[in-house]
C-alpha cells in the first residue's frame, strides 16, 4: 500500500479508456503499489472492451442460417388443402388506409384467429439502415395453458426461400418482414395446423 491516496474512479476511467496512453508518473507509481487500484482499472477496462466491441453483431442472414440448422419442415404442401385458413380479425392494411384510416409509423398490424389461439402480427417496413421486421405473438385462447414454444412458423413467398422462426417462451416470433404484396404464413402448434394468407 502506497501513501498516495486512491486514484479517483474519473482518473481510472480515463486511463481504461486510453489504454495506448501511459499514466502520469504518480498514477504509474500509485498503480504499481496499490491492488485496489489495478483492480478496479483491469474492471472499467473490460467494461470498456465490452460495451466498445469493434466487431459487428451477425445480421439477420446469419442469424437465419443458424436457425435454419434446427429448422423443422412443415407438412407437406398437399396437406395445406386440408387445413382451414386462419380468420383475419383486424388489418390496417391496404383497406382500411384506402378508407382514410392510416398508421401513423407505417407499421402495419393484423389479428388473427386460429383454433385455440389469436395470432398477433405487427410487420414494420424497411427503415433507414434497418430491414423490415414481421413480429408476431400467439395468444392462447380459453383452455390454452402450456408451453407456447411448442411450434414453428414458416412464410412463405412467390419465389423466395420460405423463412421459419421457432415460437419463443412467450409465443413470439420474428421473420423477415414480407416483400410481396401476397405471402402465407403457415402456423404449426400443439398439433394446431393454420395458415395465414394475406392477398
Amino acid at each position: 500500500m502506497t501513501g498516495h491516496r486512491h486514484l479517483s474512479d474519473a482518473a481510472l476511467i480515463v486511463l481504461a479508456r486510453r489504454p495506448d496512453r501511459e499514466p502520469r508518473e504518480r498514477a504509474a507509481d500509485h498503480l504499481a503499489h496499490c491492488a485496489r487500484c489495478r483492480t478496479l482499472l483491469a474492471r472499467f477496462r473490460m467494461l470498456h472492451a465490452t460495451v466498445n466491441d469493434p466487431a459487428p453483431g451477425p445480421d439477420r442472414a446469419a442469424l437465419a442460417a443458424v436457425l435454419s440448422l434446427a429448422e423443422i419442415r412443415p407438412s407437406e404442401e398437399r396437406d395445406a388443402r386440408r387445413v382451414r385458413a386462419a380468420r383475419l380479425l383486424r388489418d390496417n392494411g391496404p383497406a382500411l388506409m384506402a378508407s382514410g384510416l392510416r398508421s401513423g409509423s407505417g407499421t402495419r398490424e393484423q389479428l388473427w384467429r386460429i383454433p385455440g389461439a389469436d395470432v398477433d402480427i405487427r410487420i414494420e417496413p424497411t427503415g433507414l439502415g434497418s430491414p423490415g421486421v414481421l413480429h408476431g405473438q400467439l395468444f392462447p385462447l380459453e383452455g390454452g395453458e402450456g408451453a407456447l414454444a411448442d411450434g414453428g412458423v414458416w412464410l412463405f413467398q412467390r419465389g423466395r426461400r420460405a423463412a421459419w422462426s421457432p415460437l419463443g417462451e412467450d409465443g413470439e416470433f420474428e421473420l423477415p418482414a414480407p416483400s410481396v404484396p401476397r405471402w402465407t404464413l403457415w402456423l404449426e402448434w400443439r398439433g394446431v395446423r393454420a395458415r395465414l394468407e394475406v392477398q
